[in-house]
């Protein structure tokens, strides 16, 4: 959180909910809108001092990277010409304080050393 890579979301269960359902009507992805993304530190220190629950989000890239892929080759999503987001921010600690799979996956991977995964491909 101090580099900018990760943000409290203060978003209630009923909030992300009705979003989802909104955007599923209109045809959208269903990610999350990144509300709490502009919440000053001073706020978000604020609220969470005073007991409102959040979650901890990786603050995603705008763009998807491009990169090389050791089975497809060049991938080059140019996902940015959709005016949607598809590249969401994903929880990585919830409210009660452990970490979600996204991130307790990617340190037991570092902290084994692991250097390559294997995953399907359709």
């Amino acid at each position: 959180m101090e580099s900018g890579h990760a943000y409290r979301c203060f978003c209630s269960p009923e909030r992300l909910r009705d979003l989802a359902e909104l955007r599923t009507k209109e045809g959208l992805h269903t990610a999350y809108d990144r509300k709490c993304t502009h919440i000053k530190k001073g706020e978000s220190d604020e609220k969470a001092a005073k007991g409102d629950a959040f979650v901890i989000r990786l603050k995603a890239e705008d763009r998807y990277p491009k990169f090389r892929d050791l089975v497809h080759g060049k991938v080059n999503k140019d996902m940015n010409k959709r005016s949607e987001v598809l590249f969401e921010d994903s929880i990585l600690m919830k409210t009660d304080g452990f970490p979600t799979y996204h991130l307790a996956n990617v340190v037991d991977d570092h902290l084994m050393d692991i250097t390559h995964v294997i995953r399907g491909s359709v």
